[in-house]
Order: structure tokens, then sequence, then C-alpha cells
């Protein structure tokens, strides 16, 4: 199925990528049994993009993706592809904020530094 899920910033996002797909858990060597999906997420060094095993108790288990046909891994590809430009999109407006919040705080601390200077305060100069 080609469902793409948007979570909270610094969430994981997931996309199925396979239903009831039984594996080999690499750990224990033992059949399990879930759903593949890629697992997106915003980092600081841009966007991250992980294939794991969603098994029972929503559990990730790091596996890779695999396709059945070529139909298929170019659907999931095509939605993976917009799930990514969502997620830049997204830490693109995240640093817009930042950078607004950023310049609030030197405004307020400029204009903080500027409020000692009052017009009626002497000034004095010595006389060389």
């Amino acid at each position: 199925m080609d469902r793409g899920m948007t979570g909270k910033p610094r969430e994981a996002s997931s996309l199925e990528t396979e239903q009831s797909q039984p594996s080999l858990a690499p750990q224990d060597g033992k059949p399990i049994t879930g759903r593949g999906v890629f697992v997106v997420q915003i980092v600081s060094g841009g966007v991250a993009v992980r294939s794991s095993m969603l098994v029972e108790g929503d559990r990730l288990v790091e596996m890779p993706a695999i396709f059945p046909d070529i139909h298929y891994a170019m659907a999931q590809i095509d939605e993976l592809k917009n799930l990514v430009a969502r997620h830049f999109a997204e830490a693109a407006q995240l640093g817009v904020q930042m950078i607004a919040a950023q310049a609030k705080i030197q405004a307020q601390s400029a204009a903080t530094k500027e409020e000692p200077l009052q017009a009626n305060t002497p000034t004095v100069v010595e006389n060389a």
C-alpha cells in the first residue's frame, strides 16, 4: 500500500513498503511478521531515510526494503520521494521560524543595551 504518514518534527514518518511480510529477525533467526516501512526523519545534517520492519507491539526492526516487482518498487520510490520532499519543506519552515526567533531575541537584546543611555544623562569629557 502507498500510505505516507507524517508526524511532528523530529518524529519518524513512515511509508509502508510491504504488508504482512514474513522475514527472519536479524538478532535470533526466528521468523517474524510485520510491515516494511521507510523511516524518514529530519536530522541536523538533512533528512535521514532508513528501511525497517514494523512488527507487533509497534517495534521497528532494521531490515532492507524488499520489492516484489518493478511496478511496486517504482510506486514506493515515488511516494518516498514525496515524503522526503515534504520533510525538507518542513525543515526549511523550521529553519525560517528559528531565524525569526533569533532575530527577535537579538532585537530585544539590542533594545535592552540602548535603554541605559538616556537624554538626561550628562556626558563628561576631559580636557587635554
